[in-house]
């Protein structure tokens, strides 16, 4: 394996690693400030949105710059961000700095899956790089906050710039000129954009808002890790082994139903209780994005742009949770991660409309 495609996965482990992380802990570095679950959701909701132009910018960028410069930059921006992070108090300082971590993220992970797909890497090891990149930082956040938000964040600043010194070897792709010419309507794929924000609206809803309600209900940090955890360890499970999934699981109604496994994260206090409600939560999330992945490349070509497109919405899936969350908890006084929740059920079911057998 050429070094330069190692070091492309193991970038992408790293950035999992710090995503996974960085959401619960921003979460409760503005709740120890003082503000509520709603204003919470709105810091988060507001900066996750940041991703979308991001996502949707990558491509153009790397066109141009080359998945090199793009990846430099984005975690040079990283790196800035993450050490501004715990140095913020203000309303809009806290977006903005945690903007402009989605952002970056938002640059990285096209430019870097456009670099593993032209270096002939495979697709199932990609998947392993930033899946047990992600479920280790979910294993590791409750012990990572407890380092405090001034460690915590200085450290991934110094990491973050190493990385961004590192990716100095990360070839550019080379670009095709049929890509160019593919045909793409947005609209034709509508369900599977649809079903990227229901499952980005589910995960979202929950790593903002969990630690919240962990950090309310005076319960042992541990829980955070553990319904994290759990949820993406069933997540990751349900999408290596999709095509090995009975037919009559891989259905998005029964996605949608597994989705609502986060209502008892609201309900229990109980170790097993908190594991199989989140693990039946990642399972449904599994199970809808891998439909949605599976309807756009069963179609194939433009995957640059389907890349773009994809990381776009599951951008805007994770603002939305927390948004509409705080949206409910301030009108109605609900648990917001009731809202998200209720909100990812009813996006995924809303795509059987248009798709018969979806």
């Amino acid at each position: 394996m050429p070094q330069s495609l190692i070091l492309a996965y193991a970038l992408s482990f790293l950035v999992s690693v710090f995503q996974a992380i960085y959401t619960p802990a921003a979460s409760l570095y503005a709740y120890s400030l003082g503000y509520g679950e709603a204003d919470v959701g709105y810091i988060l909701g507001i900066a996750n949105f940041v991703y979308v132009p991001g996502a949707l910018a990558s491509s153009r960028l790397a066109g141009r710059a080359g998945e090199r410069r793009t990846v430099l930059l984005s975690l040079v921006l990283l790196s800035l961000a993450m050490a501004l992070t715990p140095r913020v108090r203000g309303f809009w300082e806290l977006a903005a700095v945690a903007g402009m971590v989605f952002l970056s993220m938002g640059l990285f992970w096209p430019a870097v899956e456009s670099v593993i797909s032209a270096s002939g890497g495979r697709v199932s090891t990609f998947s392993f790089s930033w899946s047990s990149g992600a479920l280790l930082g979910a294993l590791v956040t409750s012990q990572a906050l407890r380092l405090g938000a001034s460690t915590l964040f200085t450290s991934f600043s110094l990491v973050s710039a190493a990385a961004a010194i590192s990716a100095a070897g990360v070839p550019s792709a080379r670009r095709s000129t049929s890509e160019s010419s593919d045909n793409f309507s947005l609209l034709e794929f509508w369900p599977s954009w649809v079903l990227c924000l229901s499952y980005s609206v589910s995960a979202g809803g929950v790593f903002v808002f969990y630690p919240l309600l962990v950090e309310r209900r005076w319960m042992p940090l541990e829980y955070i890790s553990l319904a994290a955890a759990s949820m993406m360890l069933a997540r990751t499970l349900t999408f290596f082994s999709f095509d090995r999934v009975p037919q009559e699981l891989r259905r998005v109604l029964v996605g949608a139903l597994a989705l609502t496994g986060s209502f008892f994260l609201l309900t229990s206090a109980e170790y097993a209780t908190v594991a199989l409600a989140a693990a039946a939560t990642g399972f449904g999330q599994g199970i809808v994005y891998a439909i949605a992945l599976s309807e756009v490349f069963s179609r194939g070509g433009g995957a640059t742009r389907y890349t773009s497109v994809f990381e776009a919405m599951i951008g805007l899936g994770y603002s939305l949770g927390p948004v509409a969350g705080a949206a409910l908890s301030s009108a109605a006084g609900v648990e917001p991660m009731l809202a998200s929740s209720v909100l990812a059920f009813a996006l995924a079911l809303a795509t059987r409309l248009g798709r018969r057998g979806l």
